[in-house]
Protein backbone atom coordinates (compact mmCIF):
# COMPACT_ATOMS: atom_id res chain seq x y z
CA UNK A 1 0.00 0.00 0.00
CA UNK A 2 0.64 3.79 -0.48
CA UNK A 3 2.01 5.45 2.68
CA UNK A 4 2.46 8.70 1.26
CA UNK A 5 -0.48 11.50 0.25
CA UNK A 6 -2.09 12.19 -1.75
CA UNK A 7 -1.65 9.16 -3.90
CA UNK A 8 -1.56 10.67 -7.22
CA UNK A 9 -2.05 9.17 -10.43
CA UNK A 10 -1.18 10.17 -14.05
CA UNK A 11 -2.83 9.21 -17.68
CA UNK A 12 -0.85 9.68 -20.85
CA UNK A 13 -3.38 12.10 -23.30
CA UNK A 14 -6.24 9.40 -24.53
CA UNK A 15 -9.39 9.30 -25.79
CA UNK A 16 -12.04 11.01 -23.79
CA UNK A 17 -14.18 8.64 -22.70
CA UNK A 18 -11.34 6.97 -20.74
CA UNK A 19 -10.03 10.06 -18.72
CA UNK A 20 -13.53 10.43 -17.86
CA UNK A 21 -13.66 6.94 -16.62
CA UNK A 22 -10.71 8.46 -14.69
CA UNK A 23 -11.98 11.13 -13.47
CA UNK A 24 -15.06 9.05 -12.00
CA UNK A 25 -13.07 5.85 -10.54
CA UNK A 26 -10.96 9.26 -8.56
CA UNK A 27 -13.78 10.75 -7.33
CA UNK A 28 -15.12 7.87 -5.63
CA UNK A 29 -11.90 6.27 -4.60
CA UNK A 30 -11.00 10.15 -2.96
CA UNK A 31 -14.34 10.10 -0.43
CA UNK A 32 -11.92 6.55 0.91
CA UNK A 33 -7.88 7.45 0.47
CA UNK A 34 -6.59 10.92 -0.24
CA UNK A 35 -6.31 9.98 -4.13
CA UNK A 36 -5.92 12.98 -7.30
CA UNK A 37 -4.77 13.05 -10.86
CA UNK A 38 -1.63 14.90 -11.82
CA UNK A 39 -0.72 15.80 -15.53
CA UNK A 40 2.87 15.31 -14.33
CA UNK A 41 4.33 11.71 -15.27
CA UNK A 42 7.87 12.44 -12.90
CA UNK A 43 5.24 12.75 -9.79
CA UNK A 44 2.71 10.16 -10.48
CA UNK A 45 2.73 7.12 -7.88
CA UNK A 46 -0.05 4.92 -9.83
CA UNK A 47 0.41 5.65 -14.07
CA UNK A 48 -2.46 4.03 -15.67
CA UNK A 49 -2.38 3.00 -19.41
CA UNK A 50 -4.93 2.58 -21.88
CA UNK A 51 -3.68 -0.35 -24.54
CA UNK A 52 -4.98 -2.64 -27.21
CA UNK A 53 -3.20 -5.77 -29.43
CA UNK A 54 0.13 -6.63 -28.91
CA UNK A 55 0.78 -3.77 -26.32
CA UNK A 56 -2.01 -5.02 -23.94
CA UNK A 57 -0.85 -8.60 -24.27
CA UNK A 58 2.75 -7.24 -23.05
CA UNK A 59 1.25 -6.46 -19.83
CA UNK A 60 -1.77 -8.53 -19.39
CA UNK A 61 -2.87 -11.74 -19.60
CA UNK A 62 -5.31 -12.77 -22.75
CA UNK A 63 -9.13 -12.45 -22.08
CA UNK A 64 -8.80 -9.69 -19.34
CA UNK A 65 -10.39 -6.36 -18.77
CA UNK A 66 -7.04 -5.00 -17.53
CA UNK A 67 -4.18 -5.66 -14.85
CA UNK A 68 -2.09 -3.83 -12.54
CA UNK A 69 1.07 -4.25 -10.27
CA UNK A 70 2.17 -2.37 -7.47
CA UNK A 71 6.19 -2.56 -6.39
CA UNK A 72 8.80 -0.93 -3.77
CA UNK A 73 11.17 1.06 -5.91
CA UNK A 74 14.32 1.94 -3.90
CA UNK A 75 15.28 6.06 -4.47
CA UNK A 76 18.41 5.49 -2.05
CA UNK A 77 19.88 3.05 0.76
CA UNK A 78 17.07 4.11 3.19
CA UNK A 79 14.13 5.28 1.10
CA UNK A 80 11.69 2.98 -0.71
CA UNK A 81 8.68 4.39 -2.81
CA UNK A 82 5.82 2.31 -4.21
CA UNK A 83 5.27 2.71 -7.95
CA UNK A 84 2.09 1.55 -9.23
CA UNK A 85 0.88 0.38 -13.19
CA UNK A 86 -2.57 0.20 -14.04
CA UNK A 87 -3.25 -1.14 -18.05
CA UNK A 88 -6.63 -1.44 -19.26
CA UNK A 89 -7.91 -2.66 -22.26
CA UNK A 90 -8.57 -0.10 -24.77
CA UNK A 91 -11.87 -2.12 -26.66
CA UNK A 92 -13.16 -2.72 -23.08
CA UNK A 93 -16.81 -1.15 -23.36
CA UNK A 94 -16.54 -1.17 -19.13
CA UNK A 95 -14.35 1.87 -18.94
CA UNK A 96 -15.17 3.25 -15.43
CA UNK A 97 -15.41 0.08 -13.85
CA UNK A 98 -11.92 -1.43 -15.57
CA UNK A 99 -10.01 1.46 -14.28
CA UNK A 100 -11.74 1.30 -10.54
CA UNK A 101 -11.09 -1.94 -10.52
CA UNK A 102 -7.34 -2.19 -11.51
CA UNK A 103 -6.82 0.81 -9.46
CA UNK A 104 -7.80 -0.64 -6.11
CA UNK A 105 -5.18 -3.99 -6.92
CA UNK A 106 -2.81 -1.13 -7.79
CA UNK A 107 -3.58 0.63 -4.07
CA UNK A 108 -2.76 -3.12 -2.85
CA UNK A 109 -6.00 -4.87 -2.63
CA UNK A 110 -4.31 -8.29 -4.41
CA UNK A 111 -7.79 -10.29 -4.02
CA UNK A 112 -11.14 -10.42 -5.24
CA UNK A 113 -14.50 -10.69 -3.46
CA UNK A 114 -16.75 -13.22 -4.03
CA UNK A 115 -20.06 -10.72 -4.36
CA UNK A 116 -20.83 -9.70 -7.62
CA UNK A 117 -22.31 -6.68 -6.63
CA UNK A 118 -18.93 -5.11 -5.01
CA UNK A 119 -16.49 -3.66 -7.60
CA UNK A 120 -13.74 -5.88 -7.02
CA UNK A 121 -15.99 -9.68 -8.26
CA UNK A 122 -13.30 -11.15 -9.99
CA UNK A 123 -15.88 -11.84 -13.18
CA UNK A 124 -18.16 -9.43 -13.01
CA UNK A 125 -20.60 -9.15 -16.01
CA UNK A 126 -22.23 -7.11 -14.20
CA UNK A 127 -19.76 -3.94 -14.02
CA UNK A 128 -20.94 -1.87 -11.30
CA UNK A 129 -19.76 1.87 -11.56
CA UNK A 130 -19.65 2.47 -8.04
CA UNK A 131 -17.96 1.29 -4.72
CA UNK A 132 -20.12 -1.28 -2.67
CA UNK A 133 -19.57 -0.35 0.89
CA UNK A 134 -17.38 -3.50 0.96
CA UNK A 135 -15.07 -2.31 -1.59
CA UNK A 136 -15.17 0.89 0.38
CA UNK A 137 -14.45 -1.18 3.67
CA UNK A 138 -11.71 -3.09 2.61
CA UNK A 139 -9.76 0.33 1.34
CA UNK A 140 -10.50 1.43 4.68
CA UNK A 141 -9.28 -1.26 6.45
CA UNK A 142 -5.87 -1.64 4.74
CA UNK A 143 -5.44 2.46 4.86
CA UNK A 144 -6.48 2.32 8.52
CA UNK A 145 -3.75 -0.16 9.47
CA UNK A 146 -1.09 0.96 11.67
CA UNK A 147 1.36 3.78 10.41
CA UNK A 148 -1.13 5.90 8.78
CA UNK A 149 -2.14 9.47 10.36
CA UNK A 150 -5.57 9.76 10.74
CA UNK A 151 -6.14 13.13 8.57
CA UNK A 152 -5.83 10.69 5.42
CA UNK A 153 -8.68 8.76 5.56
CA UNK A 154 -11.86 9.96 4.34
CA UNK A 155 -13.95 6.92 5.72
Amino acid sequence: RFFEFPILVYMPETHAAWSLALDEALLQLSEVVDIQRTDDPAEADITVTVAWGDAYLAQCPRNTLGCSSIKPTRLSDRTVAVVGTVTVLFSNAQKSYAIMHELIHALGIAGHSPHPEDVMYHNNQYAPAMLSERDRNTLLMLYQSPGLQEDRLRG
